[in-house]
C-alpha cells in the first residue's frame, strides 16, 4: 500500500518559522514580487490533506513515489549583468537593491507531474523572513522556468551570494530554506549553521555541474547529516 503524508503541518506550529515571501505570476506568467507570506494562523487542511497557508496551497507529498530531479541554473541576470554559476560575480553598488532573473531547467527523471516549489535564498538578511519562492507545474521531462526577484541591499561591503534550489510535491520552501530534513516530521530548523544561506563556498561549489548533489540537512534527532538535494548559485560582489 502507498502511503502519504503531508509535511505542510509541520509549518503551522511556527511563525514566522514558515516565513519567506511568495513570488506570484501576474496574468502574462512573468513573475511579480508579492507581499503575501504564508503564516500559521492563516493554515487550514484541503481534501488531499495538504494545507492551504494563506494563498499557498501545498498538497502531500507522497512517501510512496520516487523522485529524481535533476536541476540546472541556465542564465541570469543581476543588476543588468549577464551572469552564470561559473563566471565572475556581479558587480553592485553599496545601497542598491540586487534584482533580477533566473532561469532554470528541471528535468524531472523520475516521479509523477505536480507542483514543485523554486526556492531563492540571499547570503544576508534574517533567513526566515528574507528567502523568497514560486509555484511551479512541473511535468515529466525537461522544462524551463523564469523567475524575477528584488532582495534588500546587504548591509555591507564585499562578497555575497544568491543561492536557488526547488523543492519535491508538497514540501514546504520553509524545510528547503532551513535545510531542514524533509523526511523529518519536524518543524523548519533555521538558525542552527546549515541554512540555505549558511553553506559554505566548498558545499556550494560542489553542486555546480552536477544536477544535484548533497546538502546538510537537520534530521528530526537534530543531527545534521547529508542528504540529495538540487542546488546552484550566484555570486555578487558590493563595492
Amino acid at each position: 500500500m502507498r502511503a502519504a503524508v503531508s509535511l505542510a503541518f509541520l509549518c503551522l506550529f511556527t511563525s514566522p518559522g514558515c516565513g519567506g515571501r511568495t513570488i506570484a505570476q501576474d496574468s502574462d506568467s512573468s513573475p511579480v514580487a508579492s507581499d503575501s507570506s504564508p503564516v500559521a494562523s492563516d493554515s487550514s487542511p484541503v481534501a488531499d490533506g495538504g494545507f492551504a497557508i494563506r494563498d499557498l496551497r501545498v498538497p502531500s507529498f507522497d512517501l510512496g513515489v520516487t523522485y529524481k530531479v535533476d536541476f540546472w541554473l541556465v542564465k541570469g541576470v543581476i543588476n543588468g549583468q549577464p551572469v552564470h554559476s561559473n563566471g565572475p560575480p556581479a558587480k553592485v553598488r553599496f545601497g542598491e537593491p540586487i534584482q533580477g532573473t533566473v532561469t532554470f531547467e528541471i528535468d524531472k527523471i523520475m516521479g509523477r507531474p505536480g507542483q514543485h516549489f523554486l526556492v531563492l535564498v540571499p547570503s544576508w538578511g534574517d533567513h526566515e523572513s528574507s528567502y523568497q519562492f514560486q509555484a511551479r507545474d512541473v511535468p515529466m521531462g525537461k522544462s524551463t522556468h523564469t523567475v524575477e526577484f528584488t532582495f534588500l541591499p546587504p548591509p555591507q561591503k564585499g562578497s555575497v551570494r544568491l543561492i536557488f534550489s526547488e523543492t519535491m510535491l508538497g514540501v514546504h520552501p520553509a524545510k528547503q530554506a532551513s535545510l531542514t530534513s524533509w523526511w523529518a516530521m519536524i518543524a523548519p530548523s533555521w538558525n542552527d549553521g546549515n541554512d540555505m544561506a549558511d553553506l559554505s563556498t566548498p558545499v556550494l561549489d560542489a553542486c555546480e555541474g552536477v544536477g544535484s548533489c548533497l546538502c546538510p540537512y537537520t534530521n528530526t534527532s537534530g543531527a545534521i547529516a547529508d542528504d540529495f538535494c538540487s542546488l546552484k548559485h550566484l555570486k555578487v560582489e558590493v563595492d
